[in-house]
């Protein structure tokens, strides 16, 4: 019988039959256990020959018996040698692999505990029938492919069950990684302070004393938005001044220009300002509002009272820093 942990790759500098001879591409060699010597057998269309590895070979006058044959197609699970490899059909039937090259098609059938290793012990591919383990020294590189479906990736140290997309983190979950824009946007939108900033064009500036522009909008019923700090960014057209020494600027709650209901609160806007300007906007010293619920759930907005010199702004940016105060 052949020894099928023994079997052999067949090498291009053995003698081996050629396609002139008659046979069909699958040759197999290997050791028979019980005297030692080591055989090759090979295919022909009408059955399967064997005879000793040896400069002569005999196979036409050597056809194989039952059982050699039976071990020999055993065998060629790991000793195939052809253009590809597949699933035969009829007696015997299983799978094969190429040698060298080549494709193998059907289903390969390895037992529990099979594994193939590269290089060193340490790097391979195996099975247990519940469990498939791919080990490696060093890394495993997918060059750039992705992986799909995974149900469960077990750490060392812990188990992430899932990836979620949540942008208030609702599931509170300790096993699920968030995506970065979740974790953007639950920073942004529940960190104490925020920052709110607005551009207005010249002619938002040349209106701005009949319409309000919002700067952070009403947060909801029992809350407050509490401005902390605020900056000016202005750029004046360089040939028309702003003129008019009574346009004052408020910022306050749902546009207001009064000063008994402004947070901040810049005289003579821009009046006779030579240039492009910068302006740190100071706390009004007088009343935020008439009443302590003057805030609820109100806009905060910038409003002047009275109309600058047409054209005399290009442009404003308003930048507030903020939070929101919950009643």
């Amino acid at each position: 019988m052949i020894d099928t942990n023994k079997i052999e790759k067949i090498r291009t500098q053995e003698s081996v039959p050629t396609p002139e001879d008659g046979f069909d591409g699958e040759v197999i060699t290997g050791i028979v256990s019980d005297s030692g010597k080591r055989l090759i057998a090979v295919k022909y269309p009408d059955g399967w020959y064997y005879s000793e590895l040896s400069n002569k070979l005999n196979f036409k006058d050597e056809k194989l018996n039952v059982e050699l044959k039976k071990e020999i197609k055993k065998a060629l699970l790991l000793t195939q040698q052809g253009a590809s490899g597949g699933a035969r059909s009829g007696s015997g039937g299983g799978s094969f692999l190429p040698l060298a090259g080549g494709t193998v098609t059907g289903t390969v059938h390895m037992d529990d505990g099979v594994r193939i290793e590269f290089g060193d012990a340490d790097e391979y591919i195996g099975g247990d029938g519940s469990k498939l383990y791919i080990s490696s020294t060093n890394w495993v590189n997918f060059t750039d492919s992705r992986i799909e479906a995974i149900n469960r990736i077990l750490w060392t140290s812990g188990t992430m069950d899932d990836f979620k997309d949540e942008d208030d983190m609702a599931s509170d979950s300790n096993s699920s990684a968030p995506s970065q824009q979740s974790v953007k946007a639950y920073v942004d939108n529940n960190s104490h302070i925020k920052v709110a900033k607005v551009a207005l064009s010249e002619s938002d500036m040349n209106s701005l004393h009949t319409t309000a522009v919002t700067i952070v909008p009403a947060q909801g019923t029992k809350n407050t938005i509490v401005p902390t700090s605020g900056m000016l960014f202005i750029t004046r057209d360089s040939s028309t001044a702003q003129s008019n020494s009574a346009s004052n600027l408020y910022v306050g709650y749902n546009g207001t220009s009064s000063s008994s209901e402004t947070i901040y609160y810049l005289r003579r806007f821009m009046y006779n300002e030579s240039g492009s300007r910068i302006w740190h906007l100071q706390h009004y010293t007088g009343e935020a509002g008439n009443s302590l619920s003057d805030g609820n759930d109100q806009p905060l907005t910038v409003k002047l009272n009275s109309a600058i010199t047409s054209g005399s702004i290009d442009n404003m940016v308003i930048s507030v820093s903020y939070y929101v105060y919950s009643s």
